[in-house]
Order: structure tokens, then C-alpha cells, then sequence
């Protein structure tokens, strides 16, 4: 089985990171910029199932979709809620709502929006800070977005967790995390995350997927557990 994980800019502006998984091992990751390189890269993994860590389907011009609300009873105890998505904040960058934008062209390429990972070629939106909870049954999420008040020190540990979770799952080299600064460290986290995005399909087809929201008015998939 084939994932590929894609950790979305919101933008555009900032770099993207993709990566997939053939079986259990990171055959691609690194970071690009452009809808064009993204598809590049998944063209030549056509077999594959996709997940994004981005809105890919936003109705609503305000306020936040019922995914989100949905996301937020679930994991709001863990620190694992999402960011509200809607048209206006998803717009000011480009006039576009950049996850639609990618949804459509994959479905041009004949891709499938399929949030329970049940279709080989499907693509569905993940949330990687819900989905540690159900798949590493952590109790809150790790910190390892740069957040104000947050130290380098924080951040490398919880980078450092992560990607030991993720090497359960997904072999890969490691990344030298500690006294990394900078850019650098936001393009390893953006790698990391990208492997957690391809984790994530992948294990929602081995386990099962919860479908948070609806396919018609925007939907987070996590991999599920017993009480979800």
C-alpha cells in the first residue's frame, strides 16, 4: 500500500511538505512550494491514497464548519481542537481557497475525495494533532509549533517525540532536531508532519477511519479508536 502525505501551506507563500509511504518506508519527503510541484511528484505515485492537512472543502464564508465543531468536542480536552475554517480567512492570500484548488486538480488526474480511505486513489483532509491522540493515545497534543511564549528547548523535545512515534510506523532517516534553529527547524517539522499526514492514511485503512463533518460541507479524518 501507497500514502502520501501532504502538510498544505494555507498561502502558498510557504514551503509545503509531501512525502510517501510505499508500505513502511518514506521513499519521498521534502518540502516544495507550488500546486505544479506537488502534482509533479504525485503523478509519479498515482496508486497512491492522499492525505492533506488542509480545508479541502469550505461552504461556509464565516464562522466554522461542523468539522470542526465536531473536532473540537472530541479533542478540545487534549489541546487538539482545530483552527476555524471558512472562506474569508482561507481567501486573503490568493482569492482562493487553496485545498479546493488542489482537491480539483487531483480529481482531474482522476483521484477520488474520499474521507474514509476505503477507494485506492482517494484523497481526504487530516488533522495531525487530533490524530496523535487516537493513534499515540497521548493525552494532550505535542508542542512543537512555534507558539509565542514556546522555547527552542520545547520545541526539540517535542520534535523529537514525534518523530520516534512516527518510526513506529513509517521507517525513515532521522532528522538531527536538537540546536536546530530557524528555518531549518520549520522545514523538518514540515517534513515530519507531511510522514504523519501518510501515517495517517495509511492507518485508517489498516484500523478504520472516523469521519468528522460530512464530504459535502468539509470533513477531518482521523484513524479511529474503540470510543470514537
Amino acid at each position: 500500500m501507497k500514502t502520501i502525505g501532504i502538510d498544505l501551506s494555507w498561502s502558498g507563500n510557504q514551503p509545503t511538505g509531501i512525502a510517501v509511504l510505499d508500505s513502511d518506508s518514506i521513499v519521498v519527503v521534502h518540502t516544495v512550494t507550488t500546486n505544479e510541484e506537488i502534482l509533479e511528484i504525485i503523478q509519479e505515485h498515482q496508486d497512491a491514497r492522499i492525505a492533506i492537512d488542509a480545508p479541502l472543502v469550505v461552504p461556509n464564508t464565516t464562522g466554522r464548519r461542523a468539522a470542526e465543531d465536531e473536532c473540537q468536542a472530541l479533542f478540545g480536552k487534549h489541546h487538539a481542537g482545530a483552527h476555524p475554517a471558512n472562506r474569508t480567512i482561507l481567501t486573503r492570500w490568493t482569492g482562493e481557497v487553496r485545498g479546493e484548488v488542489l482537491l480539483m486538480q487531483l480529481e482531474n488526474l482522476g483521484f477520488v475525495h474520499d474521507p474514509t480511505f476505503v477507494q485506492k486513489r482517494s484523497v481526504a483532509e487530516v488533522y495531525p494533532h487530533a490524530a496523535s491522540i487516537t493513534l499515540f493515545g497521548l493525552e494532550k497534543v505535542l508542542p512543537y509549533k512555534a507558539r509565542k511564549h514556546r522555547t527552542y528547548e520545547t520545541r526539540w523535545e517535542a520534535l523529537s517525540t514525534l518523530q520516534t512515534l512516527l518510526q513506529t510506523y513509517a521507517q525513515f532517516t532521522p532528522y538531527t532536531i536538537i540546536g536546530v534553529r530557524g528555518k531549518q527547524l520549520k522545514e523538518i517539522e514540515d517534513c515530519l508532519d507531511a510522514i504523519f499526514c501518510a501515517v495517517i492514511a495509511q492507518q485508517c485503512v489498516q484500523r478504520g477511519a472516523a469521519v468528522l463533518g460530512s464530504i459535502h460541507q468539509g470533513s477531518i479524518t482521523v484513524p479511529a479508536q474503540k470510543n470514537l
